[in-house]
């Protein structure tokens, strides 16, 4: 019969010989906050020592979703054409943590592959068809090896349009089906 014993109760002498050098005692030294936004992997203030983000490993990531747009001379997405794309996206249970935003319209020597990385879903946003894989023609939604492809209008005719809100409503219910309830 195998017996389950702790090394601190159990065996105090084989700690004691094991641990050979001496111990010293450390003062903690107090977290520095800089950030003036509340982060839950952060201590508070009054908090000793620093707190470590947890380990994530890549395989458990949240998948990347590629989200392709040309808004030319634009570092960022307009406000409203953003808001827009958060309400489609939580719509279908998304949210901006799961988006790569990729505005592509500077690129010369733009490549679609190299874009999209190793993304299995990507959406375009107003994209000229030789910017999109040859044979795909726009819009609609693509089922590719190893992708799944839906190319859009840009953001602002299709919020100002029922009939494209519409058709973008169907595929992004294809392309991401609801969670059933159990």
């Amino acid at each position: 019969m195998k017996k389950n014993f702790s090394l601190l109760a159990d065996s105090p002498e084989f700690l004691a010989g094991f641990f050979t050098e001496d111990i010293y005692h450390v003062q903690p030294v107090p977290a520095k906050i800089t950030s003036q936004e509340p982060d839950s992997d952060k201590p508070p203030a009054s908090a000793p020592g620093l707190a470590k983000k947890p380990f994530m490993p890549s395989a458990v990531a949240t998948p990347v979703i590629r989200v392709l747009m040309t808004y030319p001379g634009q570092q960022q997405m307009p406000a409203k054409d953003k808001n827009f794309l958060m309400k489609v996206l939580s719509a279908v249970k998304l949210d901006m943590k799961q988006v790569k935003l990729i505005n592509i319209a500077e690129s010369s020597n733009f490549d679609f592959a190299e874009a999209i990385g190793d993304s299995r879903q990507v959406i375009t946003l107003g994209l000229e068809a030789d910017r999109l894989p040859e044979g795909i023609a726009k819009p609609g939604l693509y089922d590719l090896p190893d992708l799944q492809l839906l190319c859009v209008w840009d953001l602002t005719k299709t919020a100002n349009d029922k009939q494209r809100k519409r058709l973008l409503w169907e595929w992004l219910q294809i392309m991401f089906p609801a969670k059933k309830s159990k």
